[in-house]
């Protein structure tokens, strides 16, 4: 795991979110609908993927690499609450309670703010009028998470078994 500096020295680009040192998001691998009642099996579907299934959230250093791999979650819990869940390890490895840090995510991060002493930049897409919507922000946040989908697909496209339907045992997972 490294440390902080390690982190700081990976930041390809230091101008854009200097003080974000991690990014985070997460990913859905479809499953067969477990072979349970329904009301054991509806925590695997996921309504957004419009499939069962199991989530699993990764972080990663500015570049690229992955420093904490957290899941199998169920696939119907929220990427904000499997963060919310991840927070103290995410803490652990930062190690320096002095040290002013912050993580990049996408939308489903939005209200990870309130986490104590965390500072998470998510899209700011308001569609009320009176805010500001800086395009530029946007875009460069865009530009620094494609390291997530990149991983993400680096991943699947050298593993079969992530990016087909996982058909192994659901006794190996304690979800």
């Amino acid at each position: 795991i490294p440390d902080i500096n390690e982190l700081v020295s990976r930041n390809k680009s230091p101008e854009i979110y200097p003080d974000a040192l991690l990014i985070v998001d997460s990913t859905f691998q479809p499953t067969p609908k477990p072979q349970a009642s329904f009301e054991s099996s509806r925590s695997f579907y996921s309504v957004k993927h419009g499939d069962y299934g199991l989530k699993y959230q990764v972080v990663h250093s500015r570049d690229g690499r992955a420093v904490h791999v957290s899941g199998p979650h169920a696939g119907a819990k929220h990427d904000l609450n499997i963060f919310t869940d991840t927070v103290p390890i995410i803490q652990a490895i930062l190690k320096d309670p002095n040290f002013s840090w912050s993580l990049l995510a996408d939308k489903g991060y939005v209200g990870s703010n309130a986490l104590e002493g965390v500072n998470v930049h998510v899209p700011n897409k308001s569609t009320d009028i009176l805010q500001l919507y800086d395009e530029k922000d946007s875009q460069d946040l865009s530009e620094q998470r494609v390291l997530c989908e990149n991983f993400y697909g680096r991943v699947k496209s050298r593993y079969a078994f992530a990016r087909e339907t996982f058909q192994g045992s659901w006794s190996i997972h304690r979800v």
